[in-house]
């Protein structure tokens, strides 16, 4: 990132990647889903209820900065984010053999 980039818009991006990667594997977690035994650890690791939490903490942090921002700042966090979601969704998808958006 540039040095440039407001700091709710980075704290912003960094938080929806994290976000991304905590549903993700919690929902690996949840009951009935079977997780094959090498993805067990990592599962464990990115799903885990204390990662959620963290998570949890980061979103107020976005939320805090984001009510002070000004308009053209939480453009630009919403922009970034998106871009973040759609990359998500791209490596996701590849990850199980479909294709490019």
């Amino acid at each position: 990132m540039s040095p440039e980039i407001e700091y709710p818009v980075a704290i912003t991006a960094f938080w929806a990647i994290e976000v991304v990667y905590q549903e993700s594997f919690a929902h690996c977690l949840e009951e009935g889903n079977s997780i094959p035994q090498e993805l067990q650890e990592t599962c464990e690791r990115w799903g885990n209820a204390g990662f959620g939490a963290y998570c949890r903490l980061l979103r107020d942090i976005v939320d805090r900065c984001l009510q002070k921002a000004s308009p053209e700042v939480v453009s630009k966090a919403e922009v970034l984010f998106l871009s973040v979601v759609e990359h998500e969704v791209e490596f996701w998808n590849m990850s199980v053999g479909e294709a490019s958006m």
